[in-house]
């Protein structure tokens, strides 16, 4: 044997051993990544491998074994690397999988530029560890073959550090898996669909709805909102959609209000709350069109040959109607998103926080309903850019400082309210609106000053509410005008002065309230013309003089009281003209003289107080004829005599519950056997 014989033969021995190595350390890498133990019977490791380095492949049976067995055993490992792998399906039904982020940038990432420098440093093809092993199952095949010891020891490291690399990649699958499920309690990174997640985003900002601070802070509502578009939104509608933006103002109303929700990996239900919850929330935060979410109207189609405003679609929201829903946290400023709105109701609730300037911004927005919530602050100035308001009501809630200048310049303004909060200044006046003005509610605040003479001009308001405020001066002579109204309410203030005799316009009014000022002289003559008043309140005044004649007229009048005055004089035989009164308290006043028997005539009458006044004479039996009285008071005055048995026996055939009067066991005037309670 030649010298170079034996050079080639020995070469030629040691590269065989190496592939013998190489295919051991490769079945150690098989059994290392547990394959199925069938998969593994597949492959026949107990050939030993012949000398392959003459001749090619196709004409050489021992080395295309080799090349087989070699490619068999990394087609096992390969296949179970990608099974091991999670990818994240970017369809619209798949869209709650928690998967790890997307474009993350993660540990197997480093692993596979590691190795890919390596390899390309033996000219190898790159590889990561998101795929590509049969690049490398092709080059370790042809390495095997071919390469001398210090190579194939480089590629079995190569492949070793690759083959830790996947497995990292699994376990930090899981882990991540378990973190992002973990977002039930609020502990998710970020967005999953970053490049959606962007575009949504930008479309966002570049509408100037939300700022990017609030966009961007985490858990934020806006931000939960864009979460929720971008990873969680089973409609996956396209991100330049028209709708996309009223979905996200929808859905950052829904996290304003669902303070303590947050993502979870259920698919059907992938937001889940641990506050307290909407009372309705039917087809909210899923795939339905926002058209078929409770309390969203959308313009009328025509579905099945009926007309219809609540489909399965995305369309302008016209009606957001949300009142006593249990609804609690705050009125987000992405609202204005909805730009088409014309209605919005979330009264009855229990809102807190400001009103939104940014609703001045709803250009067609014409009714406006906050009442009973628990809103502060003031009234914002740019409310009265909503040209087209036509009802706007705050009533109810904790509101302060002066009604905006520029809300009392609205034209079409037909309903004001804003009774029940702290509002101070001046009474408003309409003067743009004062034909077409109905309601006016300031009643229950801070206001100062008088009443306006030009609340005379409102001719066609049907009910004026400004009690309980700090009003003063006396009660304007143009509020006769208001031939429409029917309900008037100026109690509890500080006017003055007599009552105008300007009632003989006003036959739709139904009640007059005027208790708790510091009216003086007598009643208005007119006062007794009204046809339609059924409630009047008078009392806690300073009124004097006597009851008109003419009382009887009021034939519609249920409730009259007029204690706490100075009235004096009889009470005229004229009342038995109240066919409906029910309720008849006139104590503390002067009045003197007998109650007079046609008082028997009003056959409705349940509450009867005369006490505390300077009258004598007996009780007439004809108040035992009143089958409905309840009460009946006529202590501290000297009516002598006795109770008639008549009315006594109310107490036992009829409804009387308590009666009071100057009992002569008790050192009053009058025997009564029947009083409740009795009085010297």
């Amino acid at each position: 044997m030649s010298l170079n014989t034996f050079d080639n033969t020995k070469y030629q021995m040691e590269r065989k051993q190496a592939r013998q190595r190489s295919l051991q350390l490769m079945e150690q890498a098989a059994e290392t990544v547990d394959l199925p133990e069938a998969d593994l019977n597949e492959i026949d490791f107990t050939e030993s491998m012949a000398d392959a380095d003459t001749g090619s492949t196709h004409s050489n049976p021992v080395r295309q074994k080799s090349i087989k067995r070699a490619q068999a055993i990394m087609d096992k490992i390969s296949n179970h690397s990608m099974k091991a792998s999670v990818h994240r399906s970017s369809s619209p039904e798949e869209t709650y999988n928690l998967a790890p982020r997307a474009g993350g940038g993660g540990v197997g990432d480093d692993y596979a530029n590691h190795s890919n420098a390596m390899l390309a440093a033996e000219g190898g093809s790159l590889l990561s560890a998101n795929g590509r092993q049969d690049q490398c199952c092709d080059y370790m095949v042809a390495c095997v073959t071919t390469c001398n010891k210090r190579k194939i020891y480089t590629l079995l490291g190569i492949f070793a550090f690759v083959l830790i690399g996947a497995f990292a990649i699994g376990s930090l699958t899981k882990i991540g898996d378990k973190s992002k499920s973990s977002a039930s309690s609020g502990g998710d990174d970020g967005p999953i669909h970053i490049e959606r997640y962007n575009a949504i985003r930008t479309n966002i900002l570049q509408s100037g709805f939300t700022s990017q601070e609030s966009l961007d802070e985490k858990d934020s509502p806006q931000n939960k909102a864009l979460r929720w578009l971008a990873d969680f939104d089973a409609a996956y509608i396209d991100t330049d959609h028209i709708a996309i933006l009223q979905r996200y103002a929808l859905a950052t109303f829904f996290f304003s209000t669902y303070v303590k929700s947050v993502f979870g990996d259920d698919k059907d239900a992938p937001i889940s709350n641990s506050g307290p919850a909407w009372a309705r929330s039917d087809h909210w935060m899923s795939g339905k069109g926002i058209c078929m979410w409770y309390g969203i109207t959308c313009p009328i189609r025509l579905f099945e040959g009926r007309e219809t405003n609540h489909y399965n679609d995305n369309s302008d929201v016209l009606h957001f109607n949300l009142t006593d829903n249990n609804i609690r946290g705050t009125i987000p400023s992405e609202l204005v998103a909805l730009e088409n709105l014309l209605k919005l109701d979330l009264g009855r609730n229990n809102l807190q926080g400001t009103v939104p300037a940014s609703l001045g911004d709803l250009q067609d927005l014409e009714n406006l309903y906050l009442i009973e919530n628990d809103l502060t602050g003031t009234l914002p100035e740019e409310l009265g850019a909503c040209e087209n308001m036509r009802n706007i009501h705050f009533g109810g809630n904790q509101l302060t400082g002066p009604i905006p200048q520029s809300m009392m310049d609205y034209k079409n303004l037909e309903s004001f309210g804003v009774d029940e909060n702290y509002l101070t200044g001046k009474l408003p006046e309409f003067e743009k609106s004062k034909y077409k003005l109905l309601i006016l509610y300031l009643d229950e605040n801070q206001f100062t000053g008088t009443i306006p003479r030009s609340y005379g001009d409102y001719v066609n308001v049907f009910d004026l509410r400004l009690a309980k405020n700090k009003l003063t001066g006396n009660i304007p002579q143009t509020l006769g005008f208001l031939s429409h109204l029917e309900l008037l309410y100026l109690d509890e203030n500080e006017l003055e002065g007599k009552i105008p005799d300007v009632f003989s316009e006003m036959n739709r009014l139904e009640e007059l309230q005027l208790y708790k000022n510091h009216l003086t002289g007598p009643l208005p003559a007119s006062l007794t013309s009204m046809d339609s008043i059924r409630v009047m309140y008078l009392d806690s005044n300073q009124l004097s003089g006597e009851i008109p004649k003419s009382i009887g007229n009021l034939d519609d009048v249920e409730t009259l009281y007029m204690y706490n005055n100075k009235f004096t004089g009889k009470i005229p035989a004229g009342i038995g003209g109240m066919k409906n009164l029910k309720d008849f308290q006139i104590y503390s006043n002067g009045f003197t003289g007998s109650i007079p028997t046609e008082i028997g005539l009003c056959f409705k009458l349940e509450t009867l107080y005369l006490e505390d006044n300077q009258m004598e004479g007996q009780i007439p039996s004809s108040i035992g004829e009143l089958d409905h009285l309840k009460s009946f008071r006529f202590y501290r005055n000297k009516f002598t005599g006795r109770v008639p048995n008549s009315v006594c026996n109310l107490e036992s055939t009829h409804k009387l519950e308590f009666i009071a009067g100057d009992c002569s066991d008790e050192g009053g005037t009058i025997e009564c056997a029947c009083c409740h309670e009795c009085y010297p």
